[in-house]
């Protein structure tokens, strides 16, 4: 069995990363102004930014077209792999996922199609995706390879924030948005995906960026104080690069043991939180589960 990784690019994958062996990319789509770019072909973080100060509308996603996602997998098949372990953002923000279970069923693929719900999206799903890719490098069998994939996802736990809600709810992406209304420009609202449905919503009301920054160390806090393995943490950020180093310097210095990388979410997660948002992802350390 030979196996591939498909994963999509809200993976918010590094450079390093993307040169990991048997892992590929399907790019989302992005409409700003009636054009469609795809996120990090011919669109990325610091060109979209600049599209979109000039556009006219509010720049939407879509899920990657289907006979692309067709034409990927086959060729795949084409390259010898006859596996395909397809990762992607949650269902619970995008159709995608459930557009590539269908495609699963189909007698168009000349390789087995294994479907994966990451329940989440940016560098957690990324660091499943490149655990998978690795594994599947070390000649490890889906058999193997999937109960990994399991115990990262049920490991992901996140906060985050955003500047104001309006690229969210122009997007239809928060499912409880009718709770804020009226407020939104004296609250700084936590968000989370931590839910049954894997959504975005609306946890807490805190009345200033900096408040809602403690708040979610607080439930970082108590989150992992007890957590039976070591921990993976990511500070992402949207635009606001000095204010998330800076607390990147604060966490690391209350959480020692705990290492944080800093990463800036790409053009997609722009689209879909807005100017300075940040967030605190964590998980499991693949390298507590998964050692070849």
């Amino acid at each position: 069995m030979k196996i591939a990784v498909v994963t999509d690019s809200t993976a918010n994958l590094s450079q390093s990363e993307l040169q990991q062996p048997n892992l590929f990319v399907i790019p989302i789509p992005i409409i700003i102004d009636g054009k469609t770019y795809e996120e990090n072909v011919d669109i990325t973080v610091d060109n979209y930014a600049q599209l979109v100060e000039t556009s006219d509308q509010f720049p939407k996603t879509s899920q990657s077209n289907v006979g692309d996602l067709i034409k990927l997998y086959n060729h795949l098949g084409d390259m010898g792999y006859d596996t395909v372990i397809s990762i992607h953002l949650s269902s619970g923000i995008s159709g995608m996922i459930n557009t590539i279970e269908h495609l699963s069923h189909s007698d168009d693929l000349k390789v087995k199609l294994v479907p994966f719900n990451s329940y989440i999206t940016v560098s957690l799903m990324g660091t499943m995706a490149v655990t998978a890719a690795q594994m599947a490098t070390n000649g490890e069998s889906l058999n193997k390879i999937m109960p990994i994939l399991e115990a990262l996802r049920s490991s992901v736990d996140e906060y985050f924030v955003v500047d104001d809600l309006k690229n969210l709810v122009a997007g239809g992406r928060l499912s409880n948005a009718g709770a804020f209304v009226g407020g939104l420009l004296n609250i700084k609202p936590l968000l989370s995906m931590k839910n049954d449905e894997h959504n975005i919503v609306a946890i807490e009301k805190v009345r200033s960026l900096k408040r809602a920054q403690r708040r979610i160390m607080t439930l970082f806090e108590q989150k992992v104080h007890d957590a039976p393995y070591p921990i993976k943490a990511y500070v992402f950020y949207t635009t606001d690069q000095e204010r998330a180093q800076a607390w990147q310097e604060t966490l690391e210095e209350e959480f020692p043991r705990i290492n944080f990388e800093l990463r800036q979410l790409d053009a997609v997660m722009n689209v879909y939180l807005g100017k300075g948002a940040l967030a605190l992802g964590w998980m499991e350390d693949p390298s507590a589960l998964y050692q070849p």
